[in-house]
């Protein structure tokens, strides 16, 4: 019988950065979180999911697969070039990028094929925050959002 691995959560969030990646050349995209900081923004990373796995007997899909749902926090930065918190052209910037990301996520539900029933965005919150640089000592300040990436396949 199927079942989740390491591996249906590791495959999913590199689908995910493929995908985003190709769509988006500029931006660094990551399936985890880099530990020595960002070269540049825009930035996209996955956390680890939460799951939810439905039993055979309850499942609403194909017999002899559990139904997974995942639920990766996606995190979309980019550059906050304005003195202390705000700047209309940083919030202008984030809100394009998430609009892009659940954009390319709505046009590829399946992460060319890695996920069997769909994949979306299905929330957000925006935020200002300091992420580790590689070339700024002591921080960078950003602006973006922290989304919720929903997956439904099977297993």
């Amino acid at each position: 019988m199927a079942g989740m691995t390491d591996t249906t959560i590791r495959d999913i969030a590199a689908a995910a950065r493929d995908v985003l990646a190709a769509a988006l050349p500029a931006a660094s995209v990551y399936d985890y979180k880099p530990v020595q900081g960002f070269n540049t923004l825009p930035a996209i990373w996955f956390t680890p999911p939460d799951f939810e796995r439905r039993p055979v007997d309850e499942a609403e899909s194909q017999l002899g697969s559990y139904d997974l749902e995942l639920r990766y926090t996606l995190h979309a930065y980019v550059l906050d070039n304005a003195t202390g918190e705000g700047g209309r052209g940083a919030e202008d910037a984030a809100a394009a990028l998430i609009g892009q990301i659940v954009g390319i996520i709505d046009n590829n539900p399946t992460l060319d094929g890695a996920v069997l029933i769909e994949s979306i965005i299905e929330s957000g919150e925006f935020q200002y925050a300091e992420l580790a640089s590689a070339q700024v000592s002591g921080g960078m300040p950003v602006c973006g959002y922290e989304a919720v990436f929903a997956v439904s396949t099977l297993v």
